[in-house]
């Protein structure tokens, strides 16, 4: 089973890539839109200043919104995971007049995902799809995002073998410097192996369970004191 994905805008456009693979339902793809030169000029750091978002409407008519993020200084990328099969469809906001009140659609195929985990019964957790309770096994890997990548892989396969099924820590890491240089200057190589390895734990079967910042006050020292 594959996913195929469309892109249908106007030819003079919208200069968009899409750059997944065929996945199925519950599975991440991505749209990528390249800044030219004049809206790199007016937005030199668009993580700040660009507002590139989706209006994603599912074939039963249940909308999503979805905003890009930047992944470079001139690279902005929507990432969206489909529920259910069938005919995707929406629709770009954004303040950058090339891209703006675009449309696109997108199909994805059936899986044997269980969906996504809910709270049920107020105490309790269940998956979306299949409806099963969603047994918490934890165990916690605070420095994954920083750690050798050989020990970082190992770790998770043993986990795994022993039918764990979450795994805990840092987003950013043991040392900030390695991931803001300054506080408007984050570090675009760090995250996307940050995000190779939360593909990598999900890939596993793990839900990844993010610990925002170090518990030295390393929020405040990387985007307030400085």
């Amino acid at each position: 089973m594959k996913w195929f994905v469309s892109l249908a805008f106007a030819a003079a456009a919208l200069s968009a890539q899409t750059v997944c693979q065929p996945v199925l339902s519950y599975s991440p793809c991505e749209i990528v839109f390249e800044l030219n030169a004049a809206e790199q000029q007016t937005h030199p750091k668009p993580y700040w200043t660009v507002d590139l978002r989706a209006e994603i409407r599912s074939p039963k008519f249940k909308t999503y919104q979805v905003y890009a993020f930047a992944d470079g200084p001139t690279r902005m990328v929507i990432r969206f995971s489909p529920t259910e099969p069938g005919s995707w469809a929406f629709r770009l906001t954004s303040n950058l007049p090339r891209f703006n009140g675009k449309e696109g659609t997108f199909g994805a195929t059936p899986s044997d995902h269980p969906g996504f985990i809910q709270v049920k019964n107020v105490r309790h957790f269940a998956y979306e799809e299949s409806k099963k309770p969603h047994l918490w096994f934890g165990d916690t890997l605070m420095h994954f995002g920083s750690m050798d990548r050989a020990a970082f892989e190992q770790t998770v396969e043993a986990r795994a073998k022993d039918k764990f099924n979450h795994m805990r820590g840092y987003l950013l890491g043991e040392d900030p410097k390695k991931v803001y240089e300054a506080a408007d200057s984050p570090n675009f190589a760090y995250f996307r192996e940050l995000d190779k390895r939360v593909r990598f734990l999900n890939e596993k079967g793990f839900t990844v369970d993010l610990v925002l910042g170090h518990a030295k006050n390393q929020l405040d020292w990387m985007l307030v004191s400085r």
